[in-house]
């Protein structure tokens, strides 16, 4: 985790009844295409977890790609702050 610099951020549909509805955020990392971390939702409170162990780890992240999602833009503004954000 230490040496990941650039991340994507994205939300997967993974049911195919409609009435279920379910996602899953994932966080990648860009280089080696690595998965970091699965949450269980698409809104902010799936990356709490994730938001801890960035915390605990020493990280550098300097580059994000995500969607438009407003959760995505204030989980990131709340915990990279100084990450470059690139808005797909």
């Amino acid at each position: 985790m230490k040496k990941v610099k650039t991340i994507g951020i994205d939300k997967i549909y993974v049911s195919r009844k409609k009435d279920q509805g379910k996602f899953i955020s994932v966080v990648y990392d860009l280089e080696s295409g690595a998965v970091l971390y699965v949450g269980k939702a698409k809104g902010a409170e799936a990356f709490v977890p994730f938001g801890a162990k960035l915390k605990r780890a020493k990280y550098n992240i300097e580059i994000i790609t995500m969607d438009m999602l407003a959760a995505f833009i204030a989980w990131v503004k709340d915990n990279l702050p100084n990450a470059e954000t690139v808005m797909l």
